[in-house]
């Protein structure tokens, strides 16, 4: 299963799980209108609405049947309604859905480019330097996924091992998304980067103290690295320590020991081509 396809599974569970809490919601509320008058669509349809007044419904229908391709007297992708019926309120909701939905795809596809053009190679030096930070992302998420193919392509007949690595694979999802949205703290991004960097330079007893310092909520400081200033470190000093980072969440927590994982994996490859 690749990462694309465990992605989308869990983006579907989480979806499904929120729906079901609308809907539960829902139920103990009075009955409100089905356009949801206090979402951000709908009133961001309504705004559209407002300077829109001069288009008809019919550059409305080929505008969707464009988007969406098929017919317009079927359902539309959520399998709702047609979009022919629809007020024309709610197909500039549901115009401005799909336009989200390909924004997102878009931003995907660009992210995959500069993943693809990124030199994997971390160089101590950037990891602490604020200007290099965007390029530390990309080329962490690309090393990590390089292992994980690594270690599909190295996999054995060994059932263990095939769970182990399917549990890795769906635990570093969470982490493989906030990489991609920059949404990791500095100093987990300063360690996750000594990690690799010491990973790439066969470092594993390194590697391991790194991941130690990771999930207790520590940083580890890239030794030899210049250009970490005092204050910087003092105000990393003084979170350091004061709650471990697998505490932080059982989604933290299962992506750290995927980290782990990893590492190991990395140092049993390395050990035995040579």
């Amino acid at each position: 299963m690749d990462f694309d396809a465990l992605f989308g599974k869990e983006l579907r569970k989480k979806t499904k799980k929120k729906k079901k809490e609308k809907e539960f919601k829902k139920s103990d509320e009075p009955e409100a209108s089905p356009l949801k008058e206090s979402s951000s669509d709908a009133i961001e349809a309504k705004e559209i609405l407002l300077v829109t007044e001069a288009i008809d419904n019919d550059v409305l229908e080929k505008t969707w049947k464009e988007m969406v391709g098929g017919d317009n007297n079927n359902t539309d992708n959520d399998g709702d309604c047609n979009f022919n019926k629809l007020s024309k309120e709610e197909k500039l909701l549901r115009l401005s859905q799909q336009i989200h939905s390909e924004e997102k795809k878009h931003a995907y596809k660009l992210q995959l480019d500069l993943e693809a053009e990124t030199d994997v190679t971390v160089i101590i030096e950037q990891v602490t330097d604020a200007n290099y930070t965007d390029k530390i992302y990309l080329q962490l998420r690309k090393y990590f996924k390089s292992l994980i193919v690594q270690w599909e392509n190295d996999l054995q007949s060994d059932r263990q091992q095939a769970r182990i690595l399917y549990e890795t694979k769906r635990d570093m999802v969470p982490l493989l998304y906030k990489l991609r949205t920059h949404r990791l703290k500095p100093e987990m991004i300063i360690t996750l980067g000594t990690i690799v960097h010491q990973l790439q330079n066969h470092q594993f007893l390194q590697a391991n103290e790194s991941y130690l310092k990771l999930s207790i909520g520590n940083v580890a400081w890239p030794i030899g690295v210049q250009n970490v200033g005092i204050h910087a470190r003092s105000a990393s000093l003084r979170i350091e320590g004061k709650s471990a980072n697998i505490m932080i969440s059982n989604t933290t927590r299962k992506w750290i020991t995927a980290i782990k994982r990893l590492i190991s994996f990395s140092e049993r490859r390395y050990s035995s081509l040579n």
